[in-house]
């Protein structure tokens, strides 16, 4: 295999570095053919690796195909296969899908979700929007969908615990790699753009910062990962991994979400850590919430210490200094009413929400339907405010309202509520509060970041549907399938 890919480059002219990169490509393959299990790996480094942008985030073909939605369908097309083989199955794990009460959690909260998508699309396309709008906009449904269902077929087949640990190592080195693109400038797939704030009316607000926001695939995952270990860490649980890994993979993802310089991060983190302390307060576990609370403290303590430290440290230029600077001036002063009310980027964000609201009043009910164009072009024309922008808003709970209406709001509600009040209630209470704490915060965030529009955050979210959908199970025979059957696994 490797060998044809090498003499098909050669023949079409490619460049010795693009031949180098066909061999790479068709050893993968090849390797995934001998070993499917593996597929399910690719999938979460392809999707959430801070990658180099030597390696190729999407293919433009008309559309930009991304290379962890060919390794998804992989992943789900060698899953089915897989689960074919008595001896690749566990007799003992009964198929989550064919579970009764899973089957009944799909029909109560998928079905008038897929419904509300399919009524968008007609919708759309009755008004006589342009085809390629209207998939346009539901297209991440792709991923979301095919997310759960990862998550499932991998929970099916026994090894999701691994794939959890492939996620940690997958957050440790894209740490690394933004970190050394942060001192360095080494590019990396995604934005690197100054960490500067503007007011609404031109110019710098606040002092210049010499820092740059370094955005890339695993931004979203990083902070779904510490919105995670923050409900585990209060709720009190034990998760399966060593603590010497979870330990770094924490400081990880408390690098990338800094490197960042977003705000969103203290509001997920905020949300999570106050839903995991209602719950547990609500449910009479006064002395867990205790313990949390002192550990909160010491960790607070200890970071304000830090960042005290390094204040009087004659930093002056240097690369800390530059970063912890930025971060104060960008994040923690940007927090502020006063500079929210002359932040370009809110006030761009509360400007798209009037636009929604007007389009929201044409139709509320069933709403104005993909490919809605719901406001003007913005600048130059090959910018994305001026084509895609008129499509795209920030607050994802309005532009669901906007799309599909209130009734498309009600089944979006109904979906993730129940999965989330659901999974608190499954066979594993404390890894369901953790879980309901991740997905309170990604709603929180979703009021201005639309995680299910971007990609690969509707990927992201997916995988979090299949978790609560798989811990909201009731049936303790669920229980082995976060549990990885290694002496399985080897014949994969």
């Amino acid at each position: 295999m490797a060998i044809a890919v090498f003499l098909v480059g050669i023949l079409v002219g490619r460049s010795a570095l693009g031949v180098v990169l066909f061999v790479l490509l068709g050893a993968v393959f090849l390797l995934l053919l001998l070993r499917p299990m593996l597929w399910f790996h690719v999938t979460l480094v392809s999707a959430f690796l801070a990658s180099p942008t030597l390696f190729p985030y999407g293919l433009p073909i008309g559309v930009t195909v991304y290379v962890y939605e060919l390794t998804l369908a992989g992943s789900l097309i060698f899953g089915l296969l897989l689960l074919r083989r008595p001896k690749h199955a566990s007799t003992s794990m009964p198929w989550v899908i064919e579970n009764k009460q899973v089957t009944t959690s799909l029909k109560l909260y998928w079905t008038p979700m897929v419904a509300v998508v399919i009524f968008g699309v007609l919708s759309g396309l009755i008004r006589g929007y342009d085809k390629f709008e209207v998939l346009g906009d539901m297209r991440t449904t792709y991923d979301v969908a095919g997310g759960a269902a990862f998550v499932v077929l991998a929970a099916r087949l026994g090894f999701l615990r691994k794939l959890g640990q492939t996620w940690l190592y997958v957050m440790i080195a894209s740490a690394l790699l933004i970190t050394l693109s942060s001192a360095t400038g080494f590019p990396l797939n995604g934005r690197s753009l100054s960490a500067q704030l503007y007011r609404a009316g031109g110019g710098m607000l606040g002092a210049q910062a010499s820092a740059n926001r370094i955005l890339t695939p695993t931004t979203a995952a990083a902070l779904a990962t510490l919105a995670f270990i923050v409900a585990a860490s209060v709720r009190g649980v034990r998760i399966p991994y060593s603590q010497s890994l979870l330990r770094v993979a924490t400081i990880a993802c408390i690098l990338i979400s800094f490197f960042s310089f977003s705000r969103n991060a203290l509001l997920a983190l905020g949300a999570s850590l106050l839903t995991a302390t209602l719950v547990c307060l609500i449910s009479g576990k006064f002395k867990i919430v205790l313990r949390a609370s002192m550990r909160v403290t010491l960790i607070a303590v200890g970071t304000l210490a830090t960042f005290a430290a390094f204040a009087f440290l004659p930093l002056g230029n240097s690369f800390v200094g530059a970063q912890i600077s930025a971060y104060s001036e960008r994040v923690v002063d940007g927090l502020s009413p006063s500079s929210r009310a002359d932040d370009s980027s809110t006030q761009d964000r509360l400007q798209e929400d009037r636009y929604m609201a007007a389009g929201i009043r044409q139709h509320s009910i069933v709403g104005s339907g993909f490919g809605f164009a719901y406001k003007p072009a913005m600048g130059p024309a090959n910018e994305f405010a001026a084509d895609q922008g008129r499509f795209y808003a920030h607050n994802f709970h309005l532009w669901v309202l906007l799309k599909t209406g209130v009734l498309g709001l009600g089944a979006w509600t109904l979906l993730n509520l129940g999965l989330t009040v659901r999974a608190m209630m499954g066979w594993d209470s404390g890894l369901g509060v953790a879980l309901a704490g991740t997905s309170v915060a990604f709603l929180a965030v979703m009021a201005v970041s639309p995680t299910p529009l971007d990609f690969p955050g509707s990927l992201l979210y997916g995988l979090l549907v299949g978790l609560l959908l798989i811990v909201g199970n009731r049936g303790k025979s669920t229980l082995p399938m976060v549990r990885a059957r290694s002496s399985q696994l080897a014949r994969l």
